[in-house]
């Protein structure tokens, strides 16, 4: 009859031979060294491709050179550039400009902007403040409704008590 240390034996010496390959397996995988991918790529001032790696460091893979051997321009210059402020206040519109293409967009500000004393008939949009019955009104969506009528407006600055004369 077998005894208790002897199956154990037994058992050991099977479990060893079995995982003998998945042990060697993972002593080679832990010998190599961690892999890197590229991250993103950037063309620095000086016309070199640049990549950046997934472990922090950079790998320069030299000047970056145009169709037929020309040299491009690096980025875009004052010239290719036009922005101004729109009717708004806090709408900017950009156009850039490069040879025969050009794209333009707009970048709206949410900054309040004062519109003056509320007055009937004028369109409000998100973020317009205004005055009305002494107290100062800010804009939460578009509206034509007088400040305090509706859900577009919100008392920002409450009317305060009429001082007394100072004599």
């Amino acid at each position: 009859m077998l005894e208790l240390e002897d199956i154990a034996e037994v058992v050991g010496d099977a479990v060893r031979e079995a995982t003998q390959p998945l042990i060697a397996r993972i002593a080679d995988l832990e010998k190599r060294p961690a892999s890197v991918s590229v991250r993103s790529a950037v063309i620095d001032r000086d016309g070199n491709l640049v990549l950046m790696n997934s472990d922090g460091s950079t790998t320069d893979l030299g000047h970056v050179v145009g169709k037929d051997g020309d040299h491009g321009r690096n980025g875009l210059t004052a010239d290719d550039v036009d922005a101004r402020i729109l009717e708004d206040g806090r709408t900017v519109e950009f156009s850039v400009r490069q040879g025969e293409h050009e794209y333009s967009f707009e970048l709206a500000f949410p900054v309040p902007l004062y519109r003056g004393v509320f007055a009937d008939g004028e369109t409000y949009v998100k973020g317009d403040t205004v005055t009305w019955g002494g107290s100062l009104w800010h804009c939460s969506a578009e509206t034509v409704d007088k400040p305090g009528a509706g859900d577009s407006w919100q008392l920002a600055v409450k009317k305060g008590r009429d001082g007394r004369d100072a004599r």
